[in-house]
């Protein structure tokens, strides 16, 4: 009884040592070692590994030196997951690290991640263009808030396309009202856009389809108004014949 008692005791001696000997040999990874870790995930493509890296970075470093790379690479791997639940995931993160970090070097980055979720998510123009709208307005922001961007052009490009595809979703209205014979709402539509969308690509196509609405509603001098706009504005447009010709004989 006693030996057994003696052999158990040196059993769990062995044990504790042993465990306690292994503990002794992990090494804890510095600051800079653990990002460098993180960013090696990065670069081969392996998001799952930069992930899980850098939030074992942020957990044993939250004041580190590298700790806002490691927080938008965070939400960089959830940003280029295939799901959209993930995708929206990343979405949040960079607002908080825009949030927290709006003067940051990656700043402009992570707006322009922001935008180009919205924009890669716009609908055909008779769906439904929330997210056109928001893809708009993101891209917009990047622009006044970051001036000297390095991917300004890329974002200027990109509230282009949101603002053609926002107004030429309202202008397929307006071209409908038009066809239909309903020139007043398509008065109404077509001075919408012109208002709304400056920037809008076909601005001088709007123009033209506001003349004629106006004629073909005998408002001679407001029709003479948008047919001077067209001209002032558009200089060599296409469409300035035809609405000029519109314009003087009482419709298209």
């Amino acid at each position: 009884m006693v030996d057994g008692m003696k052999r158990s005791l040196l059993l769990i001696l062995v044990v504790a040592f042993s465990w306690a000997g292994t503990k002794s040999t992990i090494v804890e990874q510095t600051d800079e070692e653990l990002y460098t870790s993180g960013k090696a995930a990065v670069e081969r493509g392996d998001w799952s590994k930069a992930r899980s890296t850098f939030r074992r970075y942020e957990v044993r470093y939250p004041h580190g030196s590298h700790i806002e790379e490691a927080k938008f690479n965070i939400a960089q791997s959830y940003f280029k997951s295939r799901t959209t639940e993930e995708q929206v995931e990343g979405v949040a993160l960079f607002r908080s690290f825009l949030t927290f970090y709006p003067q940051h070097a990656l700043a402009c980055n992570a707006q322009l991640r922001i935008a180009s979720y919205y924009f890669k998510h716009m609908r055909g123009p008779e769906r439904d263009q929330t997210e056109a709208r928001q893809a708009l307005d993101e891209a917009q922001k990047l622009i006044a808030t970051y001036p000297n961007c390095d991917q300004l052009a890329e974002a200027q490009d990109m509230a282009q396309k949101a603002e053609d595809r926002l107004a030429f979703s309202e202008f397929k209205v307006a071209e409908y009202y038009w066809k239909i014979g309903n020139y007043l709402a398509a008065e109404h539509r077509l001075r919408d856009i012109i208002k709304a969308y400056p920037g809008y690509t076909d601005r001088d196509k709007a123009y033209y389809y506001l003349v004629d609405s106006l004629q073909r509603q005998r408002k001679s001098d407001e029709a003479q108004t948008a047919l001077q706009m067209l001209s002032t504005e558009h200089p060599g447009s296409t469409y300035f014949g035809k609405a000029q010709k519109a314009a003087g004989s009482g419709g298209k």
